[in-house]
């Protein structure tokens, strides 16, 4: 039978078209070739990862989310609880490159670990990303020159934690907003015994770091007050004499010839008093609520934002928590960075993270969340306008 020119141009069409289809599926045709499964371009080896304080079922999400789109690769994960032996080890691992692909440095801490990182590729996480996802803190932070060195889950800060209780029984209602009420405040919350020593503290502030928790955290606070003009940076700081007048207004809660007498470095350490009713205020982070619940469950915390400079319209938080990063050592940096963004910006396993761990958010999508939280709205709140002071050595 004699085809027509019409049926021939369809004949050879549909055959042409086969033939591409076939060559397509066999991978002849580079670049058009069937695209892999996930199974198929999965990466095998073992990604580690070393984490302080928090058990693996923290990240059980994430790396389960991870191995979903990667089933062939295996994630051991590390957990650390002290920071001194922490850093020996990773010093000691990164030395003769066998560290962990992913490990975590602290938020002041990119300067004296960014020999020691792989920065992320600003193909998978910009800087306008970061920017839009995280608060302003975290670039101050885990940037350097454009290049984001770590991302977090959890950002902490410096609050006012407080006995109600305390307070109500010497007619305060609400608690201290500047530090000039707190001065005010101190002297009708102060017991002494018979010999005159302090019985009760108003607060733990001007002892020593043995006696106060975060002394160190609560004068650097009170220097980014003071320097909230001047900038941030720790040249700024000295410059201003911002720190000089921290410590100069700081060390007046300990000398016994103040109106604002509180504290004295034989009273119990400020976490102990406080959890003894000895202390009606403290200052410090969430973790310290964990602390003193583990001391006293009787005692029940109360939590307010930081007391801010009178008249200041600008209000500044302190902030400390961890970032996760990549060694410069990893045979895999591009997988490692894709497991911390994925676990980083992903609002459902960040938001895992933190109904499992208990700590603040650190996305501003969870942060939004948390705004009317009662017992997160703080903290939510501070990660806001919360600063950091990048130090070489702390």
């Amino acid at each position: 039978m004699q085809i027509n020119k019409v049926q021939f141009i369809i004949i050879s069409g549909v055959v042409g078209i086969t033939l591409l289809f076939f060559l397509i599926l066999k991978g002849f045709l580079p670049g058009l070739q069937k695209e892999n499964t996930a199974a198929e371009n999965a990466v095998e080896g073992t990604l580690t990862i070393w984490g302080m304080f928090d058990d693996e079922d923290a990240y059980r999400t994430a790396i389960e989310g991870f191995k979903g789109v990667h089933p062939k690769l295996r994630i051991a994960y590390r957990k650390f609880t002290d920071e001194a032996r922490y850093e020996m080890e990773l010093l000691e691992a990164l030395a003769v490159r066998r560290g962990p692909d992913i490990f975590m440095i602290p938020s002041r801490g990119l300067d004296r670990n960014k020999e020691k990182i792989a920065f992320a590729p600003q193909s998978r996480m910009s800087l306008l990303s970061l920017r839009r996802l995280f608060p302003r803190v975290v670039e101050e932070d885990f940037v350097d020159r454009g290049n984001i060195g770590a991302l977090p889950l959890s950002i902490d800060t410096l609050v006012l934690i407080y006995n109600r209780n305390l307070l109500n029984q010497a007619g305060i209602i609400l608690p201290p907003a500047t530090w000039e009420d707190l001065v005010i405040l101190v002297p009708r919350l102060v017991k002494k015994d018979d010999t005159g020593a302090i019985a009760q503290a108003g607060i733990a502030l001007g002892g020593s770091g043995e006696t106060v928790a975060r002394a160190a955290d609560i004068v650097g606070l009170l220097a980014l007050q003071n320097a909230a003009a001047s900038g941030s940076s720790l040249e700024s700081i000295i410059r201003s004499g911002a720190g000089t007048q921290a410590l100069d207004f700081y060390k007046k809660f300990g000398v016994a010839e103040s109106p604002a007498y509180t504290w004295s470095d034989t009273m119990p350490y400020s976490l102990d008093a406080f959890g003894t009713g000895r202390a009606a205020m403290i200052l410090g982070y969430s973790s310290d609520l964990k602390n003193i619940s583990a001391r006293n469950s009787f005692i029940e915390p109360t939590i307010a934002k930081a007391p801010q400079k009178q008249g200041s319209e600008n209000p500044v938080a302190l902030s400390r928590y961890w970032g996760y990063a990549v060694s410069n050592g990893s045979p895999m940096p591009d997988i490692a960075w894709q497991f911390i963004i994925m676990m980083t910006t992903n609002e459902g396993i960040a938001r895992s993270y933190a109904s499992v761990t208990g700590r603040p958010p650190a996305l501003n999508a969870l942060i939004a969340e948390n705004l009317n939280n009662p017992k997160m709205s703080v903290f939510a709140e501070q990660a806001l306008f919360a600063r950091s002071v990048r130090v070489p050595d702390e």
